[in-house]
């Protein structure tokens, strides 16, 4: 029983680690957009995770 459990475990440690790598590929954007006096602002952000890569 008590090797079930260390492999059970190792198992649902390994996929937890595999599931967490594999989101924080992806690269998003956001958009922010404003107007001020009649002058529209809009900033938009490519980031991946906490990183900011591109700002345009």
């Amino acid at each position: 029983m008590k090797a079930f459990n260390k492999l059970f475990s190792l198992v649902v440690a390994s996929v937890l680690v595999f599931s967490l790598a594999g989101c924080g590929d992806k690269e998003e954007s956001k958009k922010f957009s404003a107007n001020l006096n009649g002058t529209e602002i809009a900033i938009t952000y490519v980031y991946k995770g906490d990183k900011v890569l591109k700002q345009s």
